[in-house]
């Protein structure tokens, strides 16, 4: 391989099979903890893991959830799209429980779209 063609053309094919092996393996890992009340603007867009409490929970018409996490005194809004209803109706407890998701902004104030959630 001296022919630079070649190793040009050797050094975009890893490449890729790089980027495609980073693109399979991201999603798989957990975004960072974060305390509730650290969640501000800098998380926008950006997926985070919370854990708390849920001290406040509303069932919307379409089956969904809106509920509001407390962890040492501050507090989230949490939405929980109707496909991940039966695991919260699920949880035992809703002390200690632990939410995945994106941090998002809805009508002027943050909130976390939750992709999973689950007792600790």
């Amino acid at each position: 391989m001296n022919n630079p063609e070649q190793q040009i053309i050797a050094c975009l094919l890893i490449s890729c099979i790089g980027l495609l092996i980073l693109a399979y393996f991201l999603p798989k890992l957990d975004p960072p903890l974060v305390r509730v009340g650290d969640i501000g603007p800098m998380q926008l867009e950006r997926k985070v893991r919370v854990k708390g409490d849920i001290v406040r929970s509303h069932r919307f018409s379409g089956g969904s959830y809106s509920l509001t996490l407390e962890e040492n005194g501050s507090s989230i809004p949490v939405y929980i799209p109707y496909n991940l209803v039966p695991s919260f109706l699920a949880m035992e407890s809703m002390n200690d429980v632990s939410i995945k998701g994106t941090v998002e902004l809805y009508r002027g104030s943050l909130e976390i779209v939750a992709d999973n959630i689950g007792e600790r």
